[in-house]
C-alpha cells in the first residue's frame, strides 16, 4: 500500500527540520530540577577529574607541607610535615610547646603544601634562618 495516499497524497518525509528528542516541560517542575542537578553532577565530576589531572601532572610534587604554629600572633614554630603531623603534640622538643598545642592554644597555619620532602626542608630551613621562632631549635 502506497503510504502518500494515507497522508492526502503527500510525503511521508517531513520537509521541517523537527528535533524529535524528549523535551522537559518547563511546568514541571521535579523535571527541570531533576534535569539541572543531573547537570551539575555531571560538569562537577567532569571538573573534578580535569581539575586533578591537571594538579597530578602539573603541580602536584608530593605529600609533605611547611606549617607555621602561632600564639598570640607571633610565629612560635615554622614545622614540616606529612599527614597529621601539625597536630601532633607528642613528639615536639620543647615541652611548654606540647602544652600549648595539646590545650588547642596554637593556630595551624599551612604555608605551602604538595611538596617533596626536599623542597619542604629547604623552605622550612629558610623560613627558620629568617624568622628565628621561639620553640625552633635552633630559635
Amino acid at each position: 500500500m502506497d503510504k502518500r495516499k494515507l497522508n492526502g497524497g503527500h510525503s511521508t518525509i517531513s520537509k521541517k527540520s523537527f528535533d524529535r528528542r524528549k523535551r522537559i516541560s518547563v511546568s514541571d517542575n521535579n523535571s527541570f530540577d531533576e534535569f539541572f542537578e543531573s547537570m551539575k553532577d555531571n560538569m562537577r565530576f567532569f571538573y573534578e577529574s580535569t581539575y586533578k589531572g591537571f594538579l597530578d601532572n602539573h603541580i602536584r610534587h608530593g605529600d609533605s607541607y611547611v606549617y607555621f604554629h602561632y600564639f598570640n600572633n607571633e610565629v612560635v614554630y615554622i614545622g614540616k610535615g606529612t599527614k597529621e603531623r601539625v597536630f601532633n603534640y607528642t613528639s615536639r622538643t620543647s615541652k611548654e610547646h606540647s602544652i600549648l598545642i595539646r590545650d588547642g592554644n596554637i593556630d595551624e597555619v599551612i604555608v605551602a603544601n604538595n611538596l617533596t620532602s626536599e623542597i619542604a626542608f629547604l623552605i622550612e630551613f629558610s623560613l627558620i634562618k629568617e624568622l628565628n621562632p621561639k620553640y625552633n631549635v635552633n630559635g
